[in-house]
């Protein structure tokens, strides 16, 4: 019985031992990875499934104007092609510079800025001839002060572009204008705009005369500014700069527009397989189209993408990296890999950096995708063995061997008790969610509950329960979950807007019904069975009553 009893301790701690070593040598999984499959399948409000809220959007900013055409804001954006983005950082740049009246913009190689900027500004101006146009080109300061501003003609003065732009603004108040500058950061701004004007940047009291006429910066006048700062620039712009002109907003590397990217290019070699008949581009578009059905594929390319540029801006800087534009989103076929690796070790190393970068510094992101989403060298064991080789332990490893398994023992069962109350949390989300899609909470009530949420783990960090790396996939989870939550606040809110604009007159019309009940099957995926059954009823109802 003794022995028996003894046999069963032996293969008791055998198992503990084993299963210790087995924990031991898991390196961590990498959240970023784990969550792509999230962000695969998360739907994104892009400008092609928001002509109503555009054309309520370019309304809000010419009230005085009447569109040619119901889709004429979609019109602007759509041409000369439709941009990949969401509808909701279009609008925030709109916004922004609505609100600020300057916008400075920079931008990584690729980023998508030239594209922005021509949408953001027609959108704005409605009309070429209320945009001014720039593209600066280095030791040309004075000479565009002298064409833009103007000069001193003999005893007469001469307005510049800008000056006499400024004149045209102030003759049509109720219009809005747009002067763009391209590669703002190729001159000096204080010698382009010159002392007064650039003075008054900063003071809008300050007086300035040129000519005898007093200069003033009209209140539908709109700058936008583009620079590429970093690599290759020739102006350093600093806090003088951007006290004048506002602090810069910087394009990023955008994953949810790759991502949209990549529906956008499946549905169109989709389309062209129908009607191809040439036998070789068929193949070609046959394994395009299973290259982009591949989930591993998929989460390997986007991966990369995020994950490279985040080690460039780490160990180069912000604007050594590619943006979404850039020539790597063609990459994405199965056997691109080792050329998606070698297009960003290139461009890299063209901007001459002091360190040349190379395909051995990526191995821990490459090793990640081989491993499903394990990250290099994060296992205990070998973090316990660098960190005893930094300290001369090494050789007293064996020694301390079982105290460093019972403590990577206990480690083990705490590490599982965080993931049990992350886990907890994660349930409880889910359970909110289906109570707000089951229509017992609203939007205001489900936010609240999730913000509630999210600051019992912040506490859990505080008080060391949980570990912020650990936390930082459930605070992904959770942000996805609020965007969800908030973009059935904006559907709910452009339903209203819409319904509002169709019944100004006190009727709907047949094809304004029609017009409601196609929006509202468009919406019905984003919002709840209750408020798609109440919205309908409620169109029903102003139609029978008109």
């Amino acid at each position: 019985m003794k022995n028996n009893l003894k046999i069963v301790w032996i293969a008791f701690i055998a198992m503990a031992l084993a299963t210790l070593m087995w924990q031991g040598c898991q390196d961590r999984l990498d959240p970023d990875w784990t969550g792509l499959k999230v962000k695969l399948e998360q739907p994104y409000q892009t400008l092609d499934l928001s002509v109503d809220t555009l054309q309520l959007l370019w309304q809000s900013i010419h009230p005085n104007l009447r569109p040619p055409s119901p889709t004429h804001a979609f019109d602007i954006v759509a041409n000369p092609y439709l941009p990949t983005m969401e509808f909701s950082k279009f609008k925030g740049f709109v916004d922004r510079l609505r609100s600020n009246r300057f916008l400075l913009l920079s931008s990584v190689s690729g980023g998508g800025t030239s594209t922005l900027l021509d949408r953001l500004s027609r959108f704005v101006a409605n009309s070429p001839d209320h945009l001014l146009y720039l593209r600066c080109a280095p030791q040309f300061d004075i000479a565009y002060h002298h064409q833009y501003i103007g000069e001193e003609i003999g005893d007469h003065w001469k307005d510049g572009k800008l000056l006499k732009f400024f004149k045209k603004c102030q003759q049509q108040p109720d219009e809005q204008f747009v002067f763009l500058i391209d590669d703002f950061d190729k001159i000096n701004p204080e010698t382009f705009f010159g002392p007064e004007l650039w003075e008054k940047f900063t003071e809008p009291s300050h007086v300035v005369k040129y000519g005898g006429e007093i200069i003033e910066l009209p209140s539908n006048f709109y700058l936008i500014m583009v620079t590429h700062a970093g690599v290759g620039e020739r102006i350093k712009l600093n806090n003088e700069h951007f006290r004048r002109l506002g602090d810069p907003v910087y394009l990023e590397p955008s994953v949810p527009e790759m991502i949209c990217f990549l529906r956008g290019e499946y549905a169109k070699r989709k389309e062209e397989l129908s009607s191809e008949t040439n036998a070789p581009k068929k193949e070609e578009l046959i394994n395009r189209l299973n290259s982009l059905e591949d989930t591993f594929n998929l989460k390997r390319f986007i991966y990369s993408f995020s994950k490279i540029n985040e080690y460039i801006k780490e160990n180069y800087g912000p604007n050594f990296r590619l943006g979404t534009w850039s020539n790597v989103r063609q990459l994405y076929l199965k056997e691109d890999f080792d050329r998606l690796i070698s297009t960003f070790t290139q461009h890299v190393n063209s901007l001459q950096p002091d360190r040349l970068l190379e395909t051995k510094d990526l191995e821990k992101i490459t090793f990640a995708i081989k491993t499903d989403g394990r990250l290099k060298g994060t296992n205990f064991i070998m973090y316990t063995a660098s960190k005893m080789e930094e300290m001369g332990f090494l050789t007293e490893f064996v020694v301390g061997l079982t105290f460093l398994l019972l403590s990577a023992l206990t480690s083990w069962y705490f590490f599982k008790k965080r993931q049990q109350f992350i886990k907890d949390y994660t349930d409880k989300i889910y359970r909110l969610i289906q109570q707000f899609e089951a229509g017992h909470l609203n939007y205001d009530q489900a936010s609240e509950e999730f913000i509630k949420v999210k600051k019992e783990v912040d506490n859990l960090v505080m008080n060391k329960k949980v570990t912020y790396t650990e936390a930082t996939f459930f605070y992904n989870f959770v942000e996805d979950k609020i965007k969800r939550i908030e973009m059935a606040r904006v559907v709910n809110a452009n339903f209203e807007d819409l319904v509002r604009v169709f019944m100004e007159d006190g009727i709907l019309s047949e094809n304004e019904y029609r017009k409601l009940i196609s929006f509202l099957h468009e919406i019905k995926h984003k919002i709840s069975v209750q408020d798609y059954v109440r919205f309908k009823e409620e169109v029903e109802e102003l139609y029978r009553g008109s």
